[in-house]
């Protein structure tokens, strides 16, 4: 499992001072900040076979386990404010930024001053049309699909040129920020 870290502006699109833990079952709960129920404090996010469980503490300190879903929930958020949405394959995506595009990294991304820390692994990127879009994977094709009809988009993606798959991630997330910056290439 290799490391790499993208230095990227993330953007924050919560307020983590008033922000409350736990589980929302809707992206319309999302929006309203309505949590199924709020926790004390966010334990951490694991999985046993691709099964993923997200873990909570209690107003005493006990954890509580609470089963990926997609069809119980829409996502979560932690202590720190980051909030993760659940893909169709019940694997939960911290949002890394938000814009038309939206940049979704694995459970196991690290924020730090410097970026974005992310695990090459099993999880690669997701990104979508929004936040309550489907979310797919990071690839140039799937990147065209949802560009759709934006021919300058289209032809700056058709201009990605590197050859590793290190590269071409670094090109798509270049790419995104730009295109979210831009409101379109």
């Amino acid at each position: 499992m290799r490391k790499f870290t993208l230095s990227v502006l993330f953007f924050t699109f919560y307020s983590v001072l008033y922000a409350q833990i736990g589980v929302f079952r809707t992206y319309e709960d999302y929006l309203n900040n309505k949590v199924v129920k709020e926790y004390s404090g966010y334990y951490g996010t694991g999985h046993f076979a691709n099964n993923f469980k997200v873990v909570f503490l209690d107003q005493n300190g006990d954890k509580v386990k609470i089963k990926v879903d997609r069809h119980s929930m829409w996502g979560y958020r932690r202590g720190d404010g980051k909030v993760f949405r659940v893909n169709e394959k019940n694997i939960p995506y911290v949002v890394i930024q938000t814009g038309k595009l939206v940049l979704y990294g694995n459970y196991t991304t690290k924020f730090t001053e410097d970026g974005v820390t992310l695990e090459e692994n099993q999880f690669g990127l997701q990104v979508s049309l929004g936040l309550d879009s489907e979310m797919v994977r990071l690839t140039k094709r799937k990147l065209r699909k949802l560009l759709i009809g934006d021919d300058r988009a289209l032809r700056k993606i058709d201009q990605m040129k590197s050859v590793t798959s290190l590269g071409k991630l670094h090109e798509m997330v270049d790419f995104i920020i730009a295109y979210n910056n831009s409101n379109g290439i």
